[in-house]
């Protein structure tokens, strides 16, 4: 009975999420890649996991927004996609967006 009432639970969290615009598959925040080695760049970085085919190039510039901050402006800096990043992201979201938080000016 509690198994029935778990599934139902989940299948309405799911219509209540599509019901508001966000899926599963839209861009998010995850670890960077490192910069290169002997580089010394102390810049703030983030990753963001995203689907090559269904991403826009805005989405993942306003993930990285939301993930710099305010007063930062993301620069893409490097990508890496599938076995690559996918002990950061899951299958579905098979790429890594690296950017750069620059300071605004």
């Amino acid at each position: 009975m509690s198994r029935a009432l778990a599934i139902l639970v989940g299948l309405g969290a799911l219509g209540v999420a599509s019901l508001g615009g966000c899926t599963l598959l839209d861009p998010f925040e995850t670890v960077p890649l490192r910069p290169p080695a002997g580089a010394h760049d102390t810049r703030p970085r983030v990753g963001i996991c995203y689907d090559g085919l269904k991403s826009t190039p805005e989405q993942l510039l306003a993930a990285a927004r939301d993930s710099c901050g305010k007063d930062m402006t993301p620069v893409r800096d490097d990508t890496d996609y599938g076995l690559a990043a996918m002990d950061v992201c899951p299958v579905l979201l098979p790429g890594r967006a690296t950017f750069i938080c620059q300071p605004n000016k």
